[in-house]
């Protein structure tokens, strides 16, 4: 019996002092991947709310002779693009989330409304590209189906 603990001994030392293999070094090349790419994200994000914020200015210029204090509303909303702009360029993203957690506990309703207006944006998107795409089978049969129900026949003359 003290010929195998030992063994086993030895097998539990010998394991502990052997180098790293490329194994454990995966986790850490996987984590800086991820850190990498969302940097990436967060800088495109960036750079998407300083255009934005810039078309903002450039509308709220034109409508200043006619609409002022919709100039006005624009102008303040190009600022506040500018300051959230900063504010991902500048903070990690667990910050960012840390962040967006909190607004959204303080201001659920808009939150919600504005996912809301997203949602209902996207899906009139959606909706338009769909009947502007190429006609499918399902558009002819639909096609089909309204036009017999109209009294008017659409079948194929052979």
């Amino acid at each position: 019996m003290s010929d195998i603990s030992n063994v086993s001994n030895r097998v539990g030392q010998s394991a502990t002092t052997q180098p790293a293999t490329g194994y454990e070094a995966l986790p850490r090349e996987a984590t800086d991947n991820v850190t990498r790419a969302l940097d990436k994200q967060l800088s495109a994000g960036a750079d998407f709310l300083e255009h934005a914020s810039e078309s903002l200015r450039v509308a709220a210029a034109k409508l200043d002779e006619r609409l002022s204090p919709l100039g006005h509303g624009l102008r303040s909303a190009a600022r506040a693009g500018d300051d959230l702009a900063e504010q991902v360029r500048t903070r990690s993203p667990g910050e960012l989330l840390d962040a967006g957690s909190k607004f959204a506990r303080q201001r659920p309703l808009l939150v919600f409304g504005a996912a809301a207006g997203v949602g209902l944006l996207l899906s009139r998107f959606a909706k338009r590209t769909r009947e502007t795409g190429p006609p499918t089978s399902d558009r002819v049969l639909d096609a089909d189906a309204r036009g017999a129900t109209r009294g008017t026949s659409t079948s194929p003359t052979l």
